[in-house]
Formats: C-alpha cells, structure tokens, sequence
C-alpha cells in the first residue's frame, strides 16, 4: 500500500496553482502546493499576489476604498515555464498537475498550456493543466479537491480527468455590491449605474461553462440578494443534505455572514468555508462583493 500511495519518497504527482485560488500562501506551502503569483498594479506599481495574512488583504481594500483603481497582468508564458522548470527539478521524477485561474477571464491558462508543452518536451514527466473555469474560492474548492486526490494516491492523469469535472460542475454566485465597477468595465452605462445604486440594485452574477462571469437575474436591497443565493445552492447542490459550501468577500464580513447563516439555515448540515477574495479578482468586482462556491450537477449556462 505505501507503494501505492507513494512514488520516490513523496505523492504519485506534484499540485500546483496559481495565487488566485486565494489562500493564504503560509497554508498553500503547509498542503504542500506550489504555487505562481498573478501580478496586480497600483499607481503604475506591479506587485505579485503573495498575500498571506488577514491585515494584507483588508490593506488591499482600504485602498480601493480611498480611489485606487487596480489593474490586473496576466502570467506570462516564460514565467511558467520557469516555474514548471523549477518544480520539476525540485521533485524529479513526479508529473504535474496544474490547476489554472479560469480561462475564460484570463490568458493565464493558456499560457500555462503553451508552457507545459514547451516544458514537458523530451522529458519523461508530464504536465496536466487544468481550466477550473473557476477563480478565488471556487479554484479553492477544486484546490482542495485535488489535495484529496492526490493524497489518496490518484495518477496524475486520473486527477487531471476527475478535477476537470469537478470544475465543470462548480458553481459561483456573486452578490455584485459595487455597481462602479460594470461601469468601468462598459456593461453598463453611468447613468443606469447612478439609478442602480439609487433603488439599491443588487445584480446576482453566475460563471457560466466557459468560466465567464456574467449578470444571472437582478434584485433589489441586500436582503433579497442574500436570498438568491441561498436558494441557489438548495436549487443547483449536488449534495442534497450536508454541501461543502465556500463563501468569500471583497471586505464585507458582515454580509458574508448573512450569506453563512441564510445558507445553514436552509441546509443545516453544510460545511461552510469562510475566506477571502484576493486582489486580482477583487480588482474587477470592487468592494464589499460576496460569494459562494459549491458543486452542482452542471452550470447554469448564459451568454
């Protein structure tokens, strides 16, 4: 059995990620995960996403608070080939399995692809890189997926399989607080922002199966928002009496709590696990956002 489970003295294959699965990075190193930090830019400054504390990320939205506007920089593929190259000689003889930030918000993925053919050429590992078409919480949750697998002493190639349709399945549901930011990013106009905010429109956004984010239905006032996304989980779970439900925010602990009790309250059972949205995400959605993550049969599929 200890064969099995191992191979050279450590697991069959080597997880990694990328800093968007937003754990604290000390928790990353102590599952034993690899990672490679996303770049978000402040005032013309670039700063790697290597947050590792409550106090770093609640800085983070001090600033956006006081008018910082973040960009984001996607990872280049020569960064990745540096990291896969470096993993590979750190643990020789392992394959890897790469879990990505959704391609469908960001080029990282496929650079990742490109890289890990580039790497991966003529040696006798391989590298599995997966599209969780998921990001924060949600790429938590198949992070902590692929622990399990892993550990248990799953083939890199099955994981890969079994991961993927982990990520196909996942759902996330976003309370959108901070209507400022569909304005920048043009979905929609300053006046319907200004009325928006005005009647306390509260837009619910879903990732569809190409990991997009989009707007699922409106609602008006916080209460009702809270709402939808509880009857989304009792709508879509896979799990029917005791989900495994993330829930994240960008700097409103107050209303992920309310998410928390809505949650238990229509399914006791649920395992809830409370964390952060990290500044790469959090630099798209704006301030005092929250959302759940969980597994269902299949995404809600919009365009």
């Amino acid at each position: 059995i200890f064969l099995c489970v191992y191979f050279y003295g450590g697991f069959m294959f080597t997880l990694t990620t990328d800093s968007s699965c937003d754990l604290l990075k000390s928790q990353l190193k102590e599952m034993d995960v690899p990672y490679i930090p996303l770049i978000y830019i402040i005032d013309g400054v670039s700063y790697e996403d290597r947050l590792d504390s409550d106090e770093e990320y609640i800085a983070f939205y001090k600033q956006m608070k006081e008018g910082a506007m973040p960009t984001t920089s996607q990872i280049s593929e020569y960064a990745f080939e540096e990291f896969f190259r470096r993993t590979l000689e750190e643990r020789p003889g392992r394959d890897i399995v790469h879990l990505s930030l959704s391609g469908g918000v960001s080029g990282t993925y496929a650079n990742a692809v490109f890289a890990a053919r580039a790497v991966s050429g003529g040696r006798s590992e391989k590298i599995y890189v997966v599209d969780t078409l998921a990001a924060s919480q949600g790429l938590r949750l198949v992070l902590d997926r692929g622990v399990e697998l892993r550990d248990g002493g799953m083939s890199a190639e099955e994981a890969f399989e079994k991961l993927r349709e982990v990520s196909r399945n996942l759902h996330h549901w976003v309370i959108l607080e901070n209507l400022a930011h569909l304005k920048r990013g043009g979905r929609i106009s300053a006046v319907k922002a200004a009325i928006g905010t005005m009647i306390k429109l509260k837009p619910i956004m879903v990732a569809n199966n190409e990991g997009n984010l989009l707007v699922y239905k409106k609602v008006i006032g916080s209460a009702k928002a809270v709402a939808a996304l509880a009857y989304g989980i009792k709508e879509h779970s896979a799990d029917r009496t005791s989900p495994k439900v993330y829930i994240a925010d960008t700097d409103n602990a107050p209303l992920a709590e309310k998410v928390k009790a809505a949650v238990l309250e229509v399914f006791p059972k649920a395992e809830i696990v409370m964390g952060h949205v990290g500044p790469v995400i959090g630099a798209h959605l704006g301030n005092n956002c929250v959302a759940i993550m969980f597994e269902g049969n299949g995404r809600i599929d919009i365009h």
